[in-house]
């Protein structure tokens, strides 16, 4: 029994049909080469990609985070991005709390400046009471003060302010407040007479 018999009438020979094995072996070759290219070309992109990666990295990085005279590679610029990254993280977080305390001190300031407002419109309706006769006096008092104080006090920054202010309450004459609340009271005084 010949090979066509075993494998059946309707066999047909591997090597005499157009689409067998043998004909397909310089398609498969063609194949893979092109897949190869392709693979090579997509492989040269992602590195292309990467080193256009790092290369931004390397030029977001200050100066000081970057050593001077060492070969700077793709591992050390991560770990020096992470370092910036982290450093950026904690200047955040500083800033945030210092914003805090100073909207804390701005609410502290406006509410006090509420009540200075209220107290002294309270005082100006009722211009012939004792209390108006005390805020007139801790007006004249406070706009004393504040005169010298805008003058003296530099807030540039704390360290300033702490210094100035100090220098600003020792050179206070103390002396003259009770001077300047007295004539402050005088006159409050004269012009409740005068209204009468």
């Amino acid at each position: 029994m010949d090979l066509q018999q075993m494998e059946g009438p309707g066999s047909v020979d591997p090597e005499s049909s157009p689409g067998s094995a043998g004909s397909q072996k310089p398609q498969t070759a063609e194949w893979a080469e092109r897949r190869k290219q392709t693979h090579l070309r997509c492989e040269k992109q992602r590195r292309e990609a990467i080193n256009n990666g790092y290369g931004e990295l390397k030029e977001l990085l200050p100066e000081n985070m970057v050593p001077a005279g060492c070969k700077q590679t793709n591992a050390s610029i991560l770990f020096r991005t992470c370092d910036y990254l982290k450093q950026l993280e904690e200047n955040n977080q500083s800033n945030e709390d210092k914003l805090k305390k100073k909207r804390a001190k701005l609410e502290g300031l406006q509410m006090i400046a509420r009540q200075y407002e209220s107290m002294l419109g309270d005082a100006t309706s009722s211009a012939s009471s004792p209390l108006s006769l005390q805020c007139q006096m801790l007006r004249a008092l406070m706009e004393t003060c504040f005169q010298t104080f805008a003058n003296d006090i530099d807030v540039t920054d704390y360290e300033t302010l702490t210094r100035t202010l100090i220098t600003w309450a020792n050179e206070l004459d103390v002396n003259a407040l009770p001077k300047v609340m007295a004539d402050a009271a005088a006159a409050s005084a004269s012009s409740n007479q005068t209204r009468r």
